[in-house]
């Protein structure tokens, strides 16, 4: 019988299995500061065994690793939206079935089991089942952490890798036509936010880059903006980071977005100068009456709002940059064109959301090669 020694946070460990009840099991202990002392101890452990003393087997159950390990570490390299996903999704799908059990008992048929249970009753209302998006996305996280365990020395391997993995179903992506978005621009463009949804359709730009945009971003005479920051809201409360995509991205402007910027900036002058002492100072783009920038959950209420009073068909605020996209990619743009509008590390990426777009696109480049080769 062989057993290892592995790097546990800032010290080691060492671990081996053990046939208990007729099934594998693993020993381990940590706490040792160097791989000296862990070897050391790992053959007294073996040369014990063999002799037939009794082990201990680890009693770290799911929700202890997972609540005092797992979320601290990564807590640091998630944003605080992802994080605050994360640990929800932990907490209402994956503890509340498979926490007490122990990090060496968890099995397969264990997991399988929890996502048969979120398929009937996982509603966070208790009014039903997950979709199966959603359980997959539980799939997703749980082989993660499961994925960290084994790389710290955990668990021998991956349970949910025997797991049957749930496929999502491809939802349909509502967006409007060129058409629909003039029409909602030309309706909303003496609304207080008609700049902000202006840029938003015409640049793909997330709410949080939005929000997050400075004047000093802007240049208003080579028509260019500058994705620097993402302003979003955690719980509510507002905190600003880095793009959703990392680095800063250089984003086109057409000439009537910029003239719509100058206008909206000239606006904001006046506010500024009537405001006196009042103003808040902010050097946002976007900013309340007082100089105050928006807050991110005020900006969804406006828009389905406006959406209702235009008479166009439903959309949520997300949908004007899947609609930008997806006018690009009709009109032919290519797609690596498009993935840096939209902040996309790979090209792949665009073209596996927008997937809806790839037929009309096949079918005018076979009929752009027969005009071509044989003529029109």
């Amino acid at each position: 019988m062989k057993g290892t020694v592995v790097r546990h946070g800032p010290s080691w460990k060492y671990q081996f299995p053990v046939l208990q009840d007729g099934r594998r099991r693993w020993v381990s202990k940590s706490g040792f500061r160097t791989k000296k002392e862990a070897q050391a101890a790992l053959s007294q452990a073996l040369a014990a065994h063999a002799l037939g003393a009794p082990v201990a087997l680890g009693k770290t159950t799911l929700s202890s690793y997972v609540r005092d390990e797992w979320l601290p570490v990564v807590s640091h390299a998630l944003k605080p939206t992802t994080f605050l996903n994360y640990e929800n999704m932990v907490e209402q799908r994956i503890l509340r079935h498979l926490g007490d059990i122990r990090m060496g008992e968890l099995s397969p048929a264990a997991i399988a089991r929890c996502y048969a249970s979120l398929r009937k009753s996982g509603r966070r209302d208790g009014k039903g089942g997950l979709s199966e998006t959603s359980i997959e996305h539980t799939h997703r996280l749980l082989h993660k952490i499961l994925s960290d365990a084994v790389r710290a020395g955990l668990l021998h391997r991956n349970p949910a890798d025997g797991v049957i993995k749930p496929r999502r179903r491809q939802r349909e992506m509502r967006v409007w036509t060129a058409e629909q978005v003039r029409g909602f621009l030309e309706a909303t463009a003496d609304h207080r936010l008609g700049p902000l949804f202006t840029l938003a359709a015409m640049t793909g730009m997330r709410r949080g880059e939005l929000l997050g945009l400075e004047w000093d971003d802007v240049d208003l005479v080579e028509r260019t903006v500058v994705v620097r920051r993402s302003r979003v809201a955690v719980a509510y409360e507002v905190s600003t980071g880095t793009p959703k995509s990392g680095d800063g991205r250089l984003i086109d402007l057409d000439e009537r977005t910029a003239l719509t910027l100058r206008a909206w900036r000239k606006l904001q002058r006046e506010e500024r100068s009537a405001a006196g002492s009042e103003w808040a100072g902010s050097f946002a783009v976007f900013t309340d009456g007082l100089g105050r920038p928006m807050h991110p959950h005020a900006v969804f209420g406006y828009f389905e709002r406006a959406v209702r009073d235009s008479g166009l068909p439903a959309l949520n605020f997300h949908g004007l940059r899947h609609s930008h996209a997806t006018v690009l990619l009709q009109a032919g743009v290519p797609v690596r064109v498009v993935a840096e509008r939209l902040g996309h590390a790979d090209p792949a990426m665009t073209l596996r959301v927008y997937q809806h777009v790839v037929p009309g696109m096949q079918r005018q480049a076979a009929t752009r090669a027969a005009e071509i080769v044989f003529g029109s």
